[in-house]
């Protein structure tokens, strides 16, 4: 498998003067390294999803034979994002004269490139889209009319390795503190769940989206007794995931309608879960209600399990490559 992606999607300029280096023209120069050496780039590096999805993808697959990064020897290909880099690799695949090509794109794209990758799928039956989870896939007809279910496929990315993920699930005596994850919803819901707190007499401490740094929260993940999500609906969500492959409990308040493009789409915070990652609920009324039942059971719960399931880089590397069996 030939896999294809470039920094170009997330890379923003920056200068040259900075007192932080993510502001710094170097911390760009620190990504053209790591992308031309095919080399992930430390967490704590790491400022948004489209390069998260990158980071992992390279974590993936970095030392995997059977697969070639930016280079076609191989007739099947991943390309990663959709947009005027992604348009050129497919464009010079489809005029190629690869025998028995296949091409899977996603899961990066805007609307509008979206609705013109439908267009492509339809076209041809070598090409089919990637989406990361069964919510984001049900959406897509109300996106796009040219839709087509057969020409879209199901993958979300791993999170963390199958190794890590072992060695998470070990953990043992952690702090009685709570881990809130705070991602656009409102400052009045989050001043009612730091109330509820502090009338239960828990500590906590605030990961608020784009101001927090990823080590810190994964090391919060490990040593805090459980988490709190106060999210936005995701479409694959990687925050919460490596949150819960540090086997951490998790409350949910979850957000269920999706603003996309003017539509108003079903949505959810967690997009992979089941009974053994904690509790969801759909307001704060249900928050209140269910919390005592939920804080006295946190041994019950383990979300580290359904990770090693699912969404491991292990996991990630067989079910993209089996993803091709079309």
């Amino acid at each position: 498998m030939n896999i294809f992606y470039n920094p170009v999607y997330f890379k923003t300029k920056k200068v040259f003067l900075t007192k932080q280096f993510k502001h710094s023209i170097f911390f760009n120069l620190l990504i053209d390294f790591n992308y031309f050496t095919n080399m992930p780039i430390p967490e704590k590096f790491i400022l948004s999803g489209p390069q998260k999805r990158m980071n992992n993808l390279v974590k993936a697959f970095k030392h995997d034979p059977e697969v070639k990064f930016n280079s076609l020897k191989h007739n099947n290909t991943y390309i990663v994002q959709f947009d005027d880099f992604g348009k050129k690799v497919v464009e010079k695949i489809i005029n190629s004269n690869i025998e028995n090509k296949k091409i899977i794109i996603g899961h990066l794209y805007n609307v509008e490139n979206g609705k013109e990758l439908n267009k492509l799928t339809n076209k041809h039956s070598f090409i089919k889209k990637l989406v990361s989870s069964d919510i984001t896939y049900s959406n897509q007809l109300a996106k796009d009319p040219n839709f087509k279910k057969e020409n879209t496929l199901i993958c979300p990315s791993g999170v963390i390795s199958k190794k890590e993920v072992y060695s998470n699930l070990k953990i043992k005596n952690r702090n009685n503190k709570c881990l809130i994850y705070f991602k656009k919803r409102t400052v009045e819901e989050l001043d009612k769940l730091i109330n509820f707190l502090k009338s239960k007499n828990l500590d906590f401490e605030i990961f608020e989206y784009n101001k927090y740094s990823n080590d810190r929260l994964i090391l919060a993940a490990k040593e805090f007794s459980f988490g709190i999500t106060l999210s936005s609906t995701e479409s694959q969500g990687f925050a919460i995931q490596e949150i819960m492959s540090c086997n951490l409990p998790l409350l949910v308040w979850d957000k269920t309608i999706n603003k996309y493009g003017g539509l108003s789409l079903p949505g959810t915070t967690v997009t992979l879960w089941d009974q053994r990652c904690g509790l969801v609920v759909k307001n704060f009324e249900e928050l209140t209600s269910h919390f005592d039942n939920f804080y006295n059971n946190l041994d019950t719960f383990q979300p580290a399990e359904l990770v090693l399931e699912k969404l491991t880089f292990e996991i990630f590397n067989r079910k993209l490559k089996d993803c091709f069996n079309f």
